[in-house]
C-alpha cells in the first residue's frame, strides 16, 4: 500500500510539472456535527489483563475510532482474582450498577463472557431501562436467554480443525483436546464435546484440562499418549514463546510436547509452536461487538452469530513438520514467512513502473492534443459556413413556433419578438423598443422572486434560469394564463452577455389537469369540478352525470348542488367553500366528507379541493379546483369492521366464560372421586361405609362422564363431525316410551301425559337424537314441577312439525328465558346437571334447520317448543353402518352367553397401563383366559405364539402403537376379531382404527356389561367361522 501511494505521488508531481493536472481550492463552511457522545461499559468477571481481553478491547476501540463515533469506553472487572464465588460477584455487580457512571452515563452495557451475561440476567431489575444490553457468548454453550439482552455468539472451530488435522496427518488415531482450568475452558470443552463427540471414523477423542496446580504431572500425562496423536489446543494462557501462564509464574509448555502436531483454535496461540488452524480472532469479536452495540438504540434486541474465521499457519512450524503451502486450504495466511525477491525490491520495481507509465501517459496526452487541435480547426471552418444557414433556419422557426420567444437587451428592452409571443401578450404592437413590463403583465405569488429578479440573475451569473410553473400572465381584465419558460443569456466572442432570450409556453390546461390529477389518486368513482367563488357557480365534468342523472347541468350554483346533499352535511359543505384567504397567500388543499342523494339513497363522497390564489395589486382572485370521490364502499367496510370487532370481543368473552364454567363443572365431581378414593384405603372405616364411598365415587364418575359426553356432543355438532341416522319413525311411540321411563322419577302428584291421543305423527329425523332432545326437555320439567302435569305434544305446520313440552312448574322470568339456551346456564345454581342440555338441544335442532323457543311465566309454568323440517323419507333417508359402540351409553339387555363345557377361549389384552389391564382382567377372567402384552411389539409376538380367540387392542402404546400392531396381526390372520379400545371420542380417531383392521371400537371408560357383550358377540362369531 505504501509503495502504491509513493508511485501515485511521483505521477502527480510529474503531471503537475507539465501543467496537465491542475487543482482549485475552495472553502465551504460546514456546521459542526452535533452527534451525542455514547458511553460503553464492558463488564469482565475474570482478570482483565489477559491476552484475550486485551485483544477484545483493542477490536472494540478500533471500530469506534475508524467509525469516528464520539464515545467513552470503560472496563469494569467484577473479580480481579478470578477465584471468587458467584454470589460475591453478583453483589459486586449490583454495587457497580449503582455507581453514577453506570446509572446516569452508560448507554450500552457489554457482558464480555457467559458469566457476566448471567450476572446481567440475575440483576435485571436493577439495570436502568434506558441502558441497552449485549452479551458475548460461545455458540453452542447453554446460556439463559432474555428478551432484553442481545447476544453475539462466537464460533469455535473444533470440527474444522479436526478435518484439517486428518488432511495434514492422515495417520492420526487420537485427538487430544486441551483447554485450561477456567470457566472459559469449561465452555470450550463443552463445545468441543458437542462438535467432536467420542470418536469420528475410528479416531478417538480425548478431552484434558491443563492443570495449573500440578503442571508437571499434567505434562507427563500428555507425553504418555502415542505418537499418532494430534493436539487441538484452545487456551488464552500462552505467551509468545509457548510458555503457559500460571498464577505467579510461567512454565515451558509447547516445547515440552513438540513431538505432537498442534492445531489451535485461538489466534493468540500462533507463533509459539502451534502449526496453525481455523481460529476465531478476539480482535474481530471486539470489532463486531462494538459495531452491533452502536446499533442497539435503533435496531432493538437481536441475536447474532459471528462465524468468521482466520485460517492462519506458522511458517516455521510448517517447515518443522515438513508441510508445504500446497497442502493447505485456499485462503490460508502465514506468519513468519520469509519475503520473496519480488517483495524485497517492490519499491524500486513500482517506481520504474510508475516512471514508465508517466512517460507513456505524456506521449498519449500530447498526441491527443495535436489530433484535437487539428479537428477543432476543421470544425470551426465548417461551423462558419453553416452559421448563415442556421440563422435563416432560426428566423423561420421562430415564426412558426408554438412557444413565445422574446429577445431583450441588458436594459430589458425588447429587441425581437415572434408571432406567438405577440399573441400571448394580449396587447397590440408595435412591441420592439418597449420595456418588457409594458408588454407582458407577469405576476408571482407573494414571497416568491419576480420575473425581473430572474432576468437580473441571468445577467449576473451567465447561467440560464428556469421559471417555476406558477407564473401568471394576465391577458385581459379577467383572464389569466399560467406560463413557464427559460431565460437564456447570449454571450458574444468577448465572453460578455449582450442580450437575453426569453422562451415561454402556455401551460394553463396542463396546470388545471395536474391539479385534477393530484386529487384523483386512490379513486375510480369520481368527478372533477371547478368553482368560481366570485360568481358562485360550479363547472362539472361529464362524470357528474352518473350522480345527477337526468338533472345533470354542466354549470350550477352552490345552492342547487346543496339540494342533493344530506341535510346534516350541508352546513359543513358551506363552510368548506367559504373564501379562504391565507395569510401568506399560499395554495390551500382541503377535504371534507358528505352524503349525496343518488338513485333514491344517500352515498358517502369525499370532496378534495385546491384553492388557487392570484394576487392582482391589492385584490386577490380565488379559483377552486377539486374532485369528489365515492367512498361509500369504504364507509360500509368501516361499519362492518366495527361490527366484526364487537362480535370478536363477544366471542372472546363467551370462550372465557365457557372455559371457566367447564373447569368448575369438571372439578365438582372430580373432587368427590378423588376425596372418597383416598378414604377407601383408610382402615378406620367399615366395609359398609366404604361401600357407600364406592357408590358416591360411581355416582360422581357417571356425572363427570355425562358432562364430558355433553361437551363432546356439543363439539361434534359445531364441528359438523357427528354422524346422523335420519329415517322415518313414529313420534307417538317414542313419546309413550319417554312417558313410561320418566313417570317413575317424577315427583308425587306430577302426571306426564301425551296430547297426541290416538293420532300418530310420522317424522323423518334422527330417532336417537330426537329421543335425546325430548328426554332433556322432560327431565328439566320434572326438576322444576312440584305438582300438576307435564304434557308432550306435536303439531303439523305444513313445511315443519312443532313438538312441545309444557309443564305447570315454577316458570321463568324474562331474563332467565334469554339465558336458558346458553352453555352452563342453570336456573338453580345448586341443582344437578351440567347446564349443557338445552345448548345441545338447540345445536341439534338448528343443525337440521329447525328452531327452538321458550314461553314461560313465573308461577304458571313453561312451554318449550321446537320445530323440525318435514322432509321426504325416500329422498333423505341416510343409512350408515355403526361400527362404533359408545361404552358410555348403558344397555340392560346384555346376553349372558353360553356356558357349555368347552375349552375356555383366550383373549390377548394389549395395554401399556397396568391399572387398565387389571380392570380388564377382573372383568374378563371369570369367563376367559387372558394374556397381557405391554406394547405393540409384544402384542404381535404373543399373538403368533398363543393364537388367541380375540385381541383387545389399546391404540396408544410405547414402542409400537395399536394401529401398527393391528395391521401386522391382520396381515397374519384376516379373521381374528380385533377390538380397539381408546379414550379418543371423535369419529376421525375411530375411523383410523377401523381402517387399520379393527372390527369394532369401544370408548373408554369401559363398563363391564358392555365389554362382555361385545367380546361374547365376536368370540361366538369367530367360533362359527372356525367351524
Amino acid at each position: 500500500m505504501r509503495t502504491s501511494l509513493t508511485a501515485i505521488l511521483f505521477l502527480l508531481l510529474y503531471l503537475g510539472s507539465f501543467g496537465i493536472i491542475g487543482s482549485q481550492s475552495y472553502y465551504a463552511p460546514v456546521e459542526p456535527s452535533q452527534i451525542q457522545e455514547k458511553s460503553f461499559t464492558l463488564i469482565y468477571t475474570k482478570i482483565h489483563n489477559t491476552e484475550r481481553l486485551s485483544e477484545l478491547n483493542a477490536g472494540f476501540a478500533s471500530y469506534l475510532s475508524r467509525s469516528k463515533i464520539p464515545s467513552r469506553v470503560r472496563t469494569l472487572t467484577v473479580d480481579n482474582t478470578g477465584e471468587g464465588a458467584y454470589f460475591n460477584k453478583l453483589e459486586r455487580f449490583k454495587q457497580v450498577l449503582h455507581t453514577p457512571f453506570v446509572k446516569f452515563s452508560t448507554n450500552v452495557l457489554v457482558a464480555t463472557d457467559s458469566e457476566a451475561h448471567t450476572l446481567m440476567i440475575d440483576a435485571d431489575t436493577l439495570i436502568p431501562k434506558k441502558i441497552s444490553l449485549i452479551s458475548v457468548v460461545y455458540n453452542g454453550s447453554k446460556i439463559q436467554k432474555s428478551d432484553k439482552i442481545s447476544t453475539i455468539a462466537t464460533q469455535l472451530f473444533f470440527r474444522e480443525n479436526f478435518k484439517l488435522g486428518m488432511r495434514l496427518f492422515p495417520q492420526t488415531k487420537n485427538i487430544l483436546v486441551l483447554t485450561d482450568e477456567s470457566p472459559y475452558g469449561d465452555i470450550e470443552m463443552d463445545v468441543a464435546r458437542e462438535q467432536l463427540g467420542r470418536s469420528i471414523d475410528g479416531v478417538l477423542m480425548h478431552y484434558v484440562k491443563i492443570k495449573k496446580n500440578n503442571f508437571r504431572e499434567f505434562i507427563n500425562e500428555i507425553k504418555q499418549y502415542p505418537t499418532n496423536t494430534l493436539i487441538i489446543l484452545s487456551t488464552w494462557q500462552l505467551d509468545n514463546y509457548g510458555n503457559y501462564k500460571l498464577n505467579t509464574s510461567t512454565e515451558p509448555f509447547l516445547s515440552e510436547i513438540e513431538q505432537y502436531p498442534i492445531l489451535a483454535t485461538q489466534y493468540l496461540s500462533f507463533g509459539s509452536g502451534a502449526i496453525g488452524g481455523y481460529t476465531s480472532s478476539t480482535w474481530d469479536i471486539g470489532y463486531k461487538v462494538a459495531q452491533m452495540a452502536n446499533r442497539l438504540d435503533s435496531s432493538g434486541v437481536f441475536h447474532d452469530t459471528l462465524r468468521d474465521y482466520r485460517l492462519v499457519f506458522d511458517y516455521n512450524a510448517m517447515n518443522r513438520w515438513g508441510l508445504s503451502s500446497k497442502d493447505l486450504p485456499r485462503g490460508s495466511q502465514f506468519m513468519n514467512k520469509p519475503d520473496s525477491l519480488l517483495e524485497q525490491y517492490r519499491i524500486e520495481i513500482n517506481f520504474m513502473l510508475a516512471l514508465f507509465s508517466i512517460l507513456l501517459l505524456s506521449l498519449l496526452v500530447f498526441t491527443m492534443y495535436h489530433i484535437r487541435h487539428r479537428k477543432l480547426t476543421i470544425e470551426n471552418e465548417q461551423l462558419a459556413a453553416e452559421n448563415l444557414k442556421r440563422k435563416e433556419l432560426l428566423d423561420n422557426t421562430l415564426k412558426v413556433m408554438s412557444e413565445g420567444v422574446v429577445s431583450l437587451d441588458r436594459d430589458f428592452n425588447i429587441i425581437e419578438i415572434n408571432r406567438k409571443a405577440e399573441e400571448m401578450s394580449g396587447t397590440s404592437g408595435p412591441h420592439i423598443g418597449k420595456k418588457f413590463n409594458e408588454v407582458f403583465n407577469l405576476s408571482q405569488p407573494a414571497g416568491k422572486p419576480s420575473f425581473e429578479n430572474f432576468m437580473i440573475l441571468a445577467l449576473k451569473s451567465g447561467v440560464p434560469q428556469s421559471l417555476l410553473p406558477d407564473f401568471v400572465l394576465k391577458v385581459k381584465n379577467s383572464e389569466y394564463r399560467f406560463i413557464t419558460g427559460e431565460i437564456f443569456p447570449v454571450i458574444d466572442t468577448t465572453e460578455k452577455i449582450r442580450q437575453l432570450v426569453f422562451v415561454f409556453r402556455d401551460i394553463t390546461e396542463y396546470y388545471r389537469l395536474s391539479r385534477f390529477l393530484r386529487t384523483a389518486m386512490e379513486s375510480a368513482m369520481f368527478y372533477t369540478w371547478y368553482y368560481n367563488p366570485s360568481e358562485n357557480h360550479f363547472v362539472f365534468d361529464e362524470s357528474f352525470k352518473s350522480v345527477a342523472g337526468k338533472n345533470f347541468e354542466e354549470k350550477r350554483k352552490l345552492e342547487d348542488f346543496l339540494e342533493m346533499v344530506h341535510p346534516d352535511d350541508r352546513h359543513r359543505l358551506i363552510e368548506h367553500h367559504k373564501p379562504a384567504i391565507s395569510v401568506n397567500n399560499k395554495e390551500e388543499i382541503s377535504s371534507t366528507n358528505f352524503r349525496v342523494l343518488k338513485d333514491g339513497r344517500y352515498e358517502w363522497w369525499q370532496r378534495r379541493s385546491i384553492i388557487q390564489l392570484n394576487k392582482d395589486g391589492d385584490s386577490v382572485n380565488t379559483n377552486v379546483y377539486g374532485m369528489d370521490i365515492n367512498i361509500n364502499e369504504y364507509k360500509e367496510r368501516e361499519s362492518e369492521l366495527i361490527e366484526a370487532k364487537k362480535r370478536a370481543e363477544e366471542s372472546d368473552k363467551l370462550k372465557t366464560a365457557f372455559l371457566s364454567n367447564m373447569s368448575h363443572e369438571i372439578r365438582t365431581p372430580l373432587n368427590g372421586i378423588v376425596g372418597f378414593s383416598a378414604l377407601l384405603s383408610d382402615n378406620e372405616y367399615t366395609e359398609t361405609e366404604k361401600a357407600e364411598f364406592s357408590d358416591i365415587i360411581s355416582s360422581n364418575a357417571k356425572m363427570l362422564l355425562a358432562l364430558i359426553n355433553d361437551i363432546l356432543d356439543l363439539s361434534r355438532i359445531e364441528s359438523n363431525s357427528i354422524k346422523f341416522e335420519v329415517r322415518e319413525f313414529s313420534l307417538k311411540k317414542q313419546i309413550e316410551e319417554i312417558i313410561s321411563i320418566h313417570q317413575r322419577v317424577a315427583k308425587e302428584g306430577v302426571l306426564i301425559t301425551s296430547d297426541l291421543g290416538d293420532n300418530d305423527v310420522l317424522v323423518v329425523f334422527d330417532k336417537l337424537r330426537n329421543y335425546q332432545i325430548l328426554s332433556n326437555l322432560v327431565g328439566n320439567s320434572i326438576k322444576f314441577t312440584e305438582k300438576g302435569e307435564i304434557r308432550i305434544g306435536a303439531r303439523d305446520k305444513g313445511d315443519f312439525t312443532e313438538i312441545y313440552v309444557s309443564d305447570t312448574g315454577k316458570g321463568m322470568s324474562n331474563s332467565q328465558k334469554e339465558k336458558i339456551f346458553g352453555r352452563f346456564y342453570k336456573a338453580d345454581e345448586f341443582g344437578s346437571g351440567s347446564g349443557l342440555g338445552l345448548a345441545i338441544c338447540k345445536a341439534l335442532i338448528e343443525h337440521f334447520g329447525g328452531t327452538i323457543r321458550a314461553e314461560s311465566s313465573v308461577g304458571i309454568g313453561t312451554t318449550i317448543t321446537y320445530s323440525i323440517p318435514n322432509i321426504s323419507s325416500s329422498e333423505n333417508l341416510i343409512h350408515e353402518s355403526q361400527h362404533t359402540i359408545d361404552m358410555n351409553m348403558d344397555h340392560s339387555n346384555t346376553p349372558s352367553g353360553s356356558n357349555q363345557n368347552i375349552a375356555t377361549p383366550s383373549i390377548l389384552i394389549a395395554e401399556d397401563l397396568e391399572s387398565n389391564y387389571i380392570l380388564l382382567k377382573i372383568i374378563l377372567s371369570k369367563h376367559y383366559s387372558v394374556i397381557w402384552a405391554k406394547n405393540g411389539i409384544e402384542a404381535v409376538s404373543l399373538f403368533k405364539s398363543n393364537n388367541p380367540n380375540l385381541v383387545l387392542m389399546d391404540i396408544k402404546m410405547p414402542l409400537m402403537d395399536g394401529l401398527e400392531a393391528t395391521k401386522i396381526i391382520r396381515s397374519e390372520s384376516p379373521h381374528i376379531p380385533i377390538i380397539a379400545q381408546t379414550a379418543n371420542a371423535f369419529e376421525s380417531d375411530h375411523r383410523q382404527a377401523l381402517d387399520a383392521g379393527c372390527n369394532e371400537v369401544i370408548t373408554k371408560p369401559i363398563k363391564s356389561s358392555k365389554l362382555l357383550e361385545v367380546v361374547e358377540k365376536y368370540i361366538n362369531g369367530h367360533k362359527q367361522i372356525i367351524r
